[in-house]
């Protein structure tokens, strides 16, 4: 949200829907990538794959909702008229509303977990409070922007006159009701109270925290690293020599409480030197997936069937059969990476916006059903 014209009789603030079209874009395309992997290969017979499933609906509707729901939203303040133009414009059309000055009370951030205390991290959005209490929000969904937003909803007060503290008599230009039926402005409270009280972390605070996901992420990276480098060492040094399936089946592996994984088990047998050895390790790195993956592996190779093994010259005890590189380390690298830009994009962000807050007060209140659930029953 950002005021994009500012003059003594005209107020334009706007409120682009990008961010939100993006969100709900990222669960929709998460969601998809899911449902299409479970849907190819076979995958959808595995065991528990039903919870894929409903996951990975739930993100593709939520999400394709979300990002058609989302409008642009552009508040127009007339000075002169004492009105103001509310114009959305989305997916499925666009509306404009006026409300006269003398129906608007104040205007306010509506928190969604106001009271949680701090460390607090929930969202708000803008609202008209009417002479009658009810609400008028000016956007589809919260967001976490309550620097701008206090910002925006700080110039608007004092442009229209509802950061007034009292009606005055004399009916100045200010007040919007020429100082005769303007209702007593809500109650104000610095910006910087929620969420999380931004300002009080202090440096030292962020560089302990940034240092602490920096080294869980770097082991997590440097892990991901040596899996690589074991892998590319191993399919360009090992070499290969003729050998003979024993046996094959697939494994499974239980890890922790979770659903298990599976892995194939292929028993062969070589020579190195005129020496036989008897090897079952099938992939250049060992690991687990899902049962289709595991027997679609295991099939390749049949009892009693000619193959190829790849051993390490330096130790023919040690082998390999399938001659692929596997995508796990890149994914180990790859995720680390993608989280701390995430944490460090997230940690510069929330600092902007408690600059954007640091001595605005506005009104703040809670939204209807997080007063809903912090009633006593």
């Amino acid at each position: 949200m950002r005021t994009i014209e500012q003059a003594p009789d005209r107020l334009i603030v706007h409120d682009s829907p990008w961010g939100v079209h993006a969100i709900g874009a990222l669960l929709a395309v998460i969601g998809t990538v899911v449902l299409v992997a479970l849907s190819t290969g076979g995958r959808g017979a595995d065991h528990g794959a039903w919870v894929g499933f409903v996951v990975g609906g739930t993100f593709a509707v939520a999400g394709t909702l979300v990002a058609l729901a989302a409008t642009d939203c552009r508040l127009i303040f007339d000075g002169p008229g004492m009105t103001v133009r509310m114009v959305r414009r989305g997916v499925f059309g666009a509306s404009t509303a006026i409300y006269p000055f003398s129906s608007i009370r104040d205007i306010a951030l509506e928190v969604g977990d106001l009271g949680r205390g701090a460390g607090s991290s929930g969202s708000c959005r803008s609202v008209f409070v009417l002479r009658d209490g009810t609400r008028v929000p000016w956007t589809f969904a919260a967001t976490g922007d309550f620097g701008s937003q206090a910002h925006s909803v700080a110039v608007i007060r004092s442009f229209g006159g509802w950061d007034i503290a009292a009606p005055d008599p004399a009916g100045r230009a200010g007040d919007p009701t020429g100082g005769t039926r303007r209702p007593t402005p809500l109650s104000a409270m610095a910006a910087t109270s929620f969420p999380g009280d931004p300002p009080r972390v202090g440096a030292l605070t962020r560089i302990q925290n940034a240092t602490l996901v920096g080294v869980v992420l770097g082991i997590f990276g440097l892990i991901g690293v040596g899996m690589t480098v074991m892998e590319v060492e191993r399919l360009l040094e090992w070499r290969p020599v003729p050998a003979v399936v024993q046996s094959s089946t697939v494994q499974e592996v239980h890890a922790g409480e979770g659903n298990p994984t599976y892995r194939p088990v292929v028993t062969y047998q070589y020579a190195v030197h005129g020496r036989e050895y008897a090897s079952s390790d099938v992939n250049v790195i060992t690991v687990s997936r899902s049962y289709h993956w595991a027997q679609s592996v295991s099939t390749r190779f049949a009892p009693g069937a000619k193959t190829t093994a790849y051993v390490n010259p330096r130790d023919p005890t040690r082998s390999y059969l399938v001659h692929e590189i596997s995508l796990v380390p890149l994914w180990i690298i790859l995720m680390p990476a993608l989280f701390g830009t995430i944490f460090l994009y997230g940690t510069r962000w929330t600092e902007h916006q408690a600059t954007l807050a640091a001595g605005v007060t506005v009104p703040i209140l809670a939204s209807p059903a997080s007063a809903a659930s912090a009633r006593p029953a």
